[in-house]
């Protein structure tokens, strides 16, 4: 698979949160998609990093290269959250921030947040996590075969 295209597979998830977002409001579309597009995104993620174990690309930079715009999207939303207040808070860089993370099983990680100080900030960083680590899974997994 060419190289521009594995950097275009990577905002599947972006596109995913805003099909989840204007679904939202659907009755019985939208509680499926929040349920089911999260989970089709991660098994999404693990086969897109099997194709990122195809290229010549390092584990390092295949990592960063395929999580590159979940962590813009977790630096975004800690510069929007955590360092801006309401009133100085840009909707539209808030907003875009939350998209990659409304494409993740947040309905998994719910519980485990809420022991936290911060539990939505906390929650945006598991969310990243869960899908680096699955992204990771996916790659290793597809050099083993190599």
């Amino acid at each position: 698979m060419k190289k521009w295209l594995l950097f275009a597979l990577t905002l599947v998830p972006l596109a995913a949160g805003h099909l989840i977002d204007i679904t939202t409001l659907v009755p019985v579309v939208g509680s499926a998609a929040f349920y089911l597009v999260p989970l089709a995104v991660t098994a999404f993620w693990f086969w897109l990093g099997r194709q990122y174990a195809k290229t010549d690309w390092g584990p390092g930079r295949a990592m960063l290269i395929g999580n590159a715009i979940g962590l813009i999207s977790l630096v975004l939303y800690l510069w929007q959250f955590e360092l801006q207040s309401s009133e100085t808070r840009d909707v539209f860089w808030a907003g875009l921030s939350q998209k990659y993370f409304t494409a993740t099983p947040l309905f998994l990680l719910g519980r485990f947040a809420r022991l936290f100080p911060h539990p939505v900030t906390v929650l945006m960083l598991l969310a990243f996590l869960l899908l680096a680590a699955v992204f990771a899974w996916g790659f290793f997994s597809g050099r083993k075969e190599k």
